[in-house]
């Protein structure tokens, strides 16, 4: 895995959406936040979505290539990365 330096701290170039999915964090132009949703918007203009799993979604995984389902505690977990990223 590749490794970024960021204000000092040494910081993991990659985001792990869900076991085995990474994205790199320098194709990420921009990122927005809803509820219960992320919008990454990547560098080739691709928007992946990640949206908190639900009673209604949960078994859905990863639905297409830009929409992931996660759990509350790894959304939290990727919004906290991309804002410790990106700030």
């Amino acid at each position: 895995m590749r490794y970024t330096q960021n204000k000092g701290n040494v910081m993991k170039a990659g985001l792990l959406l869900e076991e085995g999915l990474f994205i790199s964090k320098n194709h990420i132009v921009s990122y927005s936040f809803s509820d219960d949703r992320v919008n990454l918007n990547m560098v080739n203009g691709d928007i992946i979505f990640i949206e908190i799993e639900t009673d209604e979604n949960k078994n859905l995984g990863l639905g297409t290539e830009s929409l992931v389902i996660v759990p509350i505690n790894e959304y939290h977990r990727i919004q906290r990365e991309l804002n410790e990223y990106f700030e």
